[in-house]
């Protein structure tokens, strides 16, 4: 958790993001960070799913409004993405929001987990490539133009283009 207060400024304040499944793991990380001196502002943690679709809707958009107002607050974000569903370093559609709105407003954005860059397959056929004299095309280039091209599908299982390469 190496957050640099020199990079965040003096009153460090810092907002925690994450996927909704990993909410129960907030208060560790943030008794951490406080710990260290920081002011820690968490999401709304309290679960309304049980509730009618139009109840649930309007809650869902104050809660989405108070921790943008919580963000705006801050001097950055703790963006805390575990695993999930076997993506590494998960990064949701809301935290992925909550991420646009800091770097709008130029509020320093730190990842517990990397975003993987490449995968052991891209590794491998660099590896190959580079036996063959093509020593410019590392893992992170083939990974990309893995995803260019369509061979691998790391679309967010709610994007509407995850479906369309499945077919």
């Amino acid at each position: 958790m190496a957050i640099n207060v020199k990079e965040i400024g003096m009153r460090p304040i810092i907002t925690l993001c994450s996927s909704a499944k990993f909410f129960d793991k907030l208060n560790e990380i943030k008794i951490a960070l406080e710990k260290q001196g920081y002011e820690v502002f968490l999401p709304s943690m309290t679960d309304y799913h049980g509730l009618e679709e139009t109840a649930l809707a309007k809650i869902q958009n104050n809660l989405i409004r108070d921790h943008f107002d919580k963000i705006s607050k801050s001097n950055a974000i703790y963006v805390a993405n575990y695993e999930k569903n076997g993506v590494k370093g998960y990064i949701g559609g809301s935290v992925l929001l909550e991420m646009g709105m800091a770097f709008s407003k130029k509020i320093p954005i730190f990842l517990m987990n990397e975003i993987p860059a490449q995968t052991e397959l891209a590794v491998r056929i660099s590896k190959d490539l580079k036996k063959r004299g093509f020593g410019f095309l590392g893992p992170t280039i083939v990974y990309s133009h893995m995803q260019a091209t369509g061979l691998v599908n790391d679309h967010l299982t709610y994007c509407f283009r995850h479906d369309q390469l499945l077919q």
